[in-house]
């Protein structure tokens, strides 16, 4: 019986902490074959979106899912380099003046081909504009933190 109760009393420490809580904003990840950007609250550490930017090296002969993460990246917040549309969800540019990889370009909210959350066309952002740029993502992902 105690047993039983310490186990509830430490699963309980973990709840209430916030241990438990897988994280408050949906996760967006684009690759390139130079680059891996992703854009998330850090599981609510950072209060708001952070844009992280890793540089990628590319293992020789692989696929670009193999690659590797060549040099640590940068992490800035999002609305320092990107504004999103005003609906909150339709999409979002990024200034041209910026200083990470998405700088000028500008992404939509469109249907998707994966099945997520029950739903068979999951949105994905699709790149609009400046989307030859170098190291530029044509495609982020949407991963939801619940269903």
């Amino acid at each position: 019986m105690r047993m039983l109760r310490a186990c509830l009393v430490l699963a309980a420490a973990l709840l209430l902490s916030g241990a438990g809580h897988a994280g408050c904003s949906e996760d967006w990840t684009g690759r390139s074959a130079t680059h891996e950007v992703t854009v998330n609250d850090g599981g609510c550490e950072y209060g708001k979106l952070m844009l992280w930017v890793n540089p990628l090296r590319p293992a020789a002969k692989q696929p670009l899912a193999a690659a590797q993460a060549a040099a640590p990246g940068v992490v800035v917040p999002f609305d320092s380099q990107c504004q999103l549309a005003p609906d909150m969800v339709s999409g979002f540019a990024c200034r041209a003046d910026g200083s990470t990889v998405l700088a000028g370009t500008t992404y939509r909210r469109v249907p998707g081909n994966k099945k997520v959350c029950g739903d068979r066309h999951w949105p994905v952002y699709r790149c609009v504009q400046g989307c030859r740029q170098a190291g530029v993502p044509q495609v982020f992902r949407i991963e939801p933190y619940e269903c």
